[in-house]
């Protein structure tokens, strides 16, 4: 009996999704543009952008399909994206939802080079694109600065699933 239960509870643990049902079609998922994210940590952003989505109850496109698109696009191919690029790769990936951004820091802070640095405020502009309407929507998100940067990145994750889930687009 406990074996049986044990592949159930490991679904449940890790696809939330298929316990609250998916509010659309999947979601990609793509780096944000920045100087003060390397490659590494620019996947870290990615992944947890991914978990909250998941959190959420949306399906997302898969890790290794992002990978392929990346190695398609060449370097910093899924971390520069235009608006068009956006749509395209949407649509290749046969996602219902893009999103892409940019991370910057203030330019006051005395020219900032990682998200390392402590108490980083941050901008992020983030890239929406919602297929069934054809639309790109623009948000600007403020991240408050932390002493850690990885909760700073879970803070910027939370913030651009919650404005990228909101059907309306606001």
């Amino acid at each position: 009996m406990k074996r049986s239960l044990y592949p159930a509870l490991v679904l449940l643990a890790f696809f939330p999704a298929l316990l609250f049902g998916v509010n659309e079609g999947p979601v990609l998922v793509l780096g944000f543009d920045s100087p003060l994210l390397d490659e590494v940590q620019d996947r870290f952003l990615r992944e947890a952008v991914m978990k909250k989505f998941i959190a959420r109850g949306f399906a997302v496109v898969p890790v290794m399909a992002v990978e392929r698109l990346s190695l398609e696009q060449g370097a910093r191919g899924i971390r520069k994206v235009s608006r068009e690029m956006l749509r395209e790769l949407c649509l290749r990936a046969d996602a219902e939802v893009a999103v892409t951004g940019t991370l910057a820091a203030p330019t006051g802070k005395g020219g900032a080079k990682s998200i390392f640095e402590r108490d980083l405020p941050l901008t992020v502009e983030l890239l929406v694109y919602r297929r069934q309407s054809d639309t790109v929507g623009a948000f600007t998100l403020k991240a408050a600065g932390n002493d850690d940067p990885l909760l700073l990145m879970e803070d910027i994750a939370e913030m651009v699933t919650r404005a990228a889930a909101d059907p309306t687009g606001r």
